[in-house]
């Protein structure tokens, strides 16, 4: 057996006999539990003891000395049941932080709990300025702080108790700057020499009231002021250099207020000022180059309200670390460009106070609310608040130093923490996390029979709840208790939030309301205090059951209902739309048959007309020949009744071809004809009436010869019929020109450009086409009227034709007669007064063409006819050819007088 005892001349020794509970932790170390001794911590390797004892005064240390269980759960931390003091909670791997404040039982201790500057000297030795309580020098060996405070009745002390600024010069003396001058410490003697301000000596002290002291290298003191800008002080002369805003001067301080000064490694002095940004000093020309908020910049600095700067030691000055009121800066000397890092990036606090670099390269900010980590790397920051340890949530202005061991200091509200960056270590626990519990309209609910609740909340996987439960919450927990006030939460309810809603310890619940029916889950994950998240987390399935009103079967109602509905008034509107579609065609059928019977009306009217002339004109000879009293040329009597009786011959026989025509009994037989030849003969029938009429009449072609698969005596029939209707409508002195050409391609159908009405070809060969124009000048036809000239029955308006009226069958044949050539035939008009329905222009030209496919393909095998062509079997046989004015036109010219030339003109 190996014996451990007290022995009280060994501090290193058992303190106590009486052991009360021995526990082994999970690291392998043993933890006792005396009585009346505190709590031991044996190292077994070692063989030491780490002895816990109370301490009076400070809240930190262990309630009892007497403990009675230790208990250490999954998250390391160690738990005591004491005598008198109940549960108490310790936390072995803590943080390492040290807290120094004001004991009114300790006369040794810091003067006041409000810190502002904390400075290092030469020796190491640590100096504290406090609000209220003047200057601390603290033996850090021993713990003890000696206070050095105003005594009114000693000139050689304080001059003030309110300490806002230390530094040291050269030669080893320390400047305090307070609320009531500048003082000029000699460590050795511990006597102070005062400079204050006085009005009447230009040289001397700008303002009382100093907020910054610094001493550059040289030596030269410079004092920055609450009020009075910036001074510079020579030890060897006394005399005070003022620097001063002067707005009229840009190259003055930006501000009086002054809030630090710095000298970088190159030896450029900046100066933060207090609303008027940064300055940067050129001592040689005794210029401010200014650094200021411009909002229109997003590179400028954040803010003008200026407390602290560092300079990375690697960086010679181009690269400075900046504390603002709107966060941290990164300044570019090459650029001059400021970078922003705020809250947004995970800053705890926008005013950035004081600013040190641990030896892995990270900063230490002290802000208004706790203290940061920031990676310069990577950009991230690690936040630590009271419940690490810290004074308080809030820091002060040039209240922070770096010893020489590397320990970060930062004083605040409630005295200042010491601490070695490298004994910061993290809590990697990663906690699980629960729901705690469950509430319907703000109660709680417990497991039971008519509870949605089979089990604890804890153990529930799923949640049915009707439509009326419609407002719940739910409470959740991280069990982790290194820290718990600093550890996080986010939830999210899958189906409702969009992203992930975070909260702290002082919102552990999640409320919802007026949730649709169906299912949705809610997931929570949680961290530790150090911000390690369980990522995986908790959820729960909660299932919200519908209205009846709001069931499947509600809807195969809805549906039916809907279906039935749409089905009669399908049925109803039908049964509308069909008693109004009856009545439109009875309305039609009326305006047709009164339609018809006008057409016919005019058209029997027109068809007697047409017979009454040339009957009366074989009525007149016959009653003179059989009066007796005839003494004229009987042979031209008998031409005069022959050529009114084929006037007769020729309206009766358009209309049988349109009656044929319609019933279909009109067949075309198609042969290979010539058809410039064909052309030219049809022409030329009509000289004689124009010589008559004195009409020009002419004929073009652009090739001597071409063939196209036509019924010869139905294209004789249209081109007399287009011809006829030109020699009606033109005036003497007139011209009527007829041209033949080719086109490549065949025209568009239907066709309607400007004033053009088109027969839509049937079908059409892609060789091209044969077109056949004759154009007249005369009165034209109306825009409005155009459309319809090839409408059987159809005249133009009397006041244009009285004269030359006729049956409007000729131009309907024609068209007919056309496309049963599968071919098409359109009209133009140019020179007609648009807007003048009812006045002809007698210079208008109208224009018909006759568009007929090359080759064969167009015709169906029964159309086509091989054998002689039309024309050279009549000529062979001496019967003259067809035309529609046979009387008038010249048809006893024989082969030898057709011209062989392509084109001619008659005058």
């Amino acid at each position: 057996f190996k014996y451990y005892r007290s022995e009280p001349v060994h501090p290193s020794n058992i303190t106590s006999n009486v052991i009360l509970h021995l526990f082994e932790s999970n690291s392998g170390e043993f933890w006792l539990g005396t009585f009346s001794r505190g709590l031991i911590k044996f190292n077994r390797d070692s063989e030491e003891f780490t002895i816990f004892q109370h301490e009076p005064g400070n809240s930190k240390s262990i309630g009892s000395n007497s403990i009675f269980s230790i208990y250490q759960d999954r998250s390391g931390q160690i738990w005591l049941a004491t005598l008198g003091d109940g549960i108490n909670k310790f936390n072995p791997k803590a943080k390492k932080i040290d807290h120094y404040q004001h004991n009114p039982e300790n006369p040794g201790s810091l003067s006041d709990n409000y810190i502002w500057p904390i400075f290092e000297d030469k020796s190491g030795v640590l100096w504290i300025g406090t609000k209220n309580g003047g200057l601390n020098k603290f033996n850090r060996k021993k713990g003890i702080f000696t206070h050095y405070t105003h005594d009114p009745g000693n000139p050689k002390s304080l001059s003030h108790n309110s300490v806002w600024s230390i530094c040291e010069d050269p030669s080893g003396y320390l400047w305090i700057g307070t609320t009531d001058g500048l003082n000029k410490l000699d460590p050795k003697t511990g006597e102070f020499s005062s400079y204050i301000y006085d009005a009447r000596n230009p040289n001397s002290l700008g303002d009382n009231w100093i907020r910054a002291v610094y001493a550059d290298k040289s030596g030269v003191i410079w004092i920055g002021t609450q009020m009075a800008g910036l001074d510079k002080f020579n030890p060897q002369t006394g005399k005070f250099t003022h620097y001063r805003h002067d707005p009229d001067n840009n190259y003055s301080i930006s501000n009086n207020p002054i809030q630090f000064i710095y000298e970088d490694k190159s030896g450029i002095l900046w100066v933060g000022t207090y609303g008027g940004g940064l300055n940067k000093f050129n001592r040689d020309k005794e210029q401010f180059t200014l650094f200021q908020k411009d909002p229109n910049n997003p590179n400028s600095i954040s803010d003008n309200n200026v407390f602290s700067i560092y300079e990375l030691p690697e960086s010679e000055g181009k690269v400075l670390w900046v504390g603002t009121d709107g966060g941290l800066n990164k300044f570019d000397g090459n650029t001059g460009q400021f970078t922003h890092f705020t809250t947004k990036d995970g800053l705890p606090n926008d005013m950035v106070l004081g600013i040190l670099q641990d030896e892995q390269g990270n900063l230490w900010l002290s802000t208004n609310n706790g203290l940061s980590k920031f990676n310069p790397e990577t950009e991230t920051f690690r936040n630590y608040n009271k419940s690490d340890g810290l004074q308080s949530s809030e820091f002060h202005e040039n209240s922070y130093c770096k010893s020489r061991n590397g320990e970060m200091i930062f004083g605040g509200i409630n005295g200042f923490n010491v601490f070695h960056p490298d004994s910061i270590k993290d809590n990697t626990y990663i906690p699980p996390v629960i729901f705690t519990d469950f509430q319907i309209f703000n109660k709680h609910v417990f497991p039971g029979t008519n509870s949605p609740l089979n089990k604890s909340i804890s153990e529930t996987k799923q949640i049915i709840l009707s439509h009326e439960q419609s407002i719940f919450s739910f409470e959740f927990a991280a069990l982790d208790f290194t820290a718990p006030l600093n550890n996080k939460y986010a939830y999210k309810m899958e189906g409702v939030d969009p992203d992930w809603v975070y909260t702290d310890v002082s919102r552990r619940f999640a409320t919802y309301t007026q949730l649709d029916p169906g299912e949705y889950i809610f997931r929570v994950k949680g961290s530790n205090n150090d911000g390690i998240w369980n990522e995986e987390g908790t959820s729960i399935k909660i299932i919200i059951t519908p209205p009846w009103w709001r069931t499947n079967w509600a809807y195969s109602i809805y549906i039916l209902f809907f279906a039935l509905m749409l089905y009669a008034l399908r049925k109803y509107d039908m049964k509308r739309q069909r008693l109004k579609h009856d009545l439109e065609l009875e309305h039609v059928h009326t305006e047709k048959l009164e339609e018809v019977d006008r057409l016919k009306s005019r058209f029997f009217a027109n068809i007697s007309h047409e017979f009454r002339t040339p009957l009366t004109l074989i009525e007149g000879p016959v009653k003179q020949m059989l009066s007796g009293e005839f003494k004229g040329s009987i042979k031209e009597q008998y031409k005069v009744i022959l050529r009114n009786s084929g006037r007769l011959l020729k309206l009766i026989n358009q209309l049988l071809d349109l009656s044929k025509l319609e019933s279909g009994k009109l067949k075309l037989q198609t042969r290979a004809t010539e058809m410039i030849s064909l052309t030219n003969e049809l022409v030329q029938a009509f000289e004689s009436l124009a010589v008559r009429k004195k009409i020009t009449l002419k004929f073009n072609s652009e090739t001597d010869s071409q063939e196209v698969y036509v019924d010869v005596d139905k294209f004789e029939k249209i081109i007399n019929n287009l011809l006829s209707n030109a020699f009606r409508f033109t005036p003497e002195q007139g011209t009527i020109e007829v041209m033949v050409n080719f086109e490549k391609h065949p025209p568009e159908s239907p066709l309607d450009r400007g004033n053009k009405s088109v027969s839509p070809l049937i079908k059409g060969d892609k060789g091209g086409c044969l077109k056949i124009s004759i154009s007249n000048t005369g009165p034209g036809i109306p825009p409005d009227k155009i459309d319809k000239i090839f409408d059987r029955f159809y005249q133009i308006d009397d006041s244009y034709t009285k004269d030359e009226e006729g049956t409007g069958i000729g131009l309907a044949l024609t068209k007919e007669l056309v496309e049963l050539h599968h071919s098409t035939i359109a009209v133009e008009c140019r020179g007609m007064a648009r807007h003048a329905h009812n006045d002809s222009e007698p210079n208008a030209i109208t224009t018909f063409t006759v568009s007929l496919p090359l080759g064969k393909d167009h015709l169906n095998p029964e159309e086509i006819v091989e054998e002689l062509e039309a024309a050279d079997r009549r000529l062979e046989a001496g019967e003259p050819i067809s035309q529609d004015n046979g009387s008038e036109a010249d048809a006893s010219r024989s082969e030898a007088e057709i011209p062989t030339y392509r084109e001619f003109q008659i005058s």
